[in-house]
């Protein structure tokens, strides 16, 4: 595959994100992107500023389901290959010529990108890198799970992953206690919900991951509720 044939659509969910979406969007503006945005219900200028950096900001009805609404901006790329980013997130650094490489290298696969989780903690900056999965062909793979949604192939399976030259930065766990309480909530919620529909279609496999991210959940709401599952 030629690079000139390659064009990537970055896809973006946001809501009430006025604080954190400009910088989203002002890192992507050296590069050739073509840029989704799905706003799921913003009170406040998320949508005012999304129009200053591209026409394609779309509505999204919410109904509690995090890969939904992720889909649904894929489905409005015009590009086969997508690059998902939340609001809270911006490009650090990216050599965009070697991505296309990587791109046109795995056309099957599906791109791992290093992210960089900014915490301030007893007024300290700390820094945690992990490797998550972010780009593919919209052709073959979907968002599934209502919330901590994962990339799955369309067909099930296993899949390829390769690592890209793209370094984001992530400041959604940097918030005061009474907002992280208020996500921990939302999260607890979302998660329970997901609990219970993978127990009615018996789907086993995914219950380790969900129980996992409910503990975490509980946690980070750092509150001694009792588990009622």
């Amino acid at each position: 595959m030629f690079l000139k044939e390659i064009e990537i659509s970055v896809c973006i969910i946001a809501k009430n994100e006025e604080k954190n979406i400009k910088k989203c969007l002002e890192s992507l503006k050296p590069y050739s992107f073509e840029i989704i945005v799905a706003d799921t219900g913003s009170a406040d200028r998320t949508k005012e500023i999304a129009y200053q950096y591209t026409d394609h900001v779309y509505d999204f009805v919410w109904c509690d389901d995090f890969a939904a609404a992720k889909n649904f901006a894929v489905s409005k790329a015009s590009h086969s290959y997508v690059m998902i980013l939340d609001s809270d997130e911006y490009i650090k650094d990216l050599d965009f010529k070697k991505l296309l490489e990587a791109v046109a290298k795995h056309p099957n696969g599906v791109g791992r990108i290093q992210r960089i989780n900014i915490l301030t903690r007893k007024n300290e900056i700390q820094e945690k890198k992990e490797w998550i999965n972010r780009i593919f062909s919209k052709e073959k793979y979907h968002y599934e799970g209502r919330i901590h949604e994962q990339v799955e192939a369309m067909q099930g399976g296993d899949y390829e992953t390769y690592v890209t030259p793209l370094v984001i930065g992530h400041t959604g766990y940097d918030l005061p206690e009474d907002l992280r309480r208020e996500k921990a909530f939302r999260n607890i919620h979302l998660l329970k919900e997901e609990l219970q529909f993978l127990e009615e279609t018996k789907n086993e496999e995914k219950l380790p991951y969900i129980l996992y991210q409910l503990g975490k959940g509980y946690y980070n709401q750092e509150c001694a509720y009792e588990w009622n599952l």
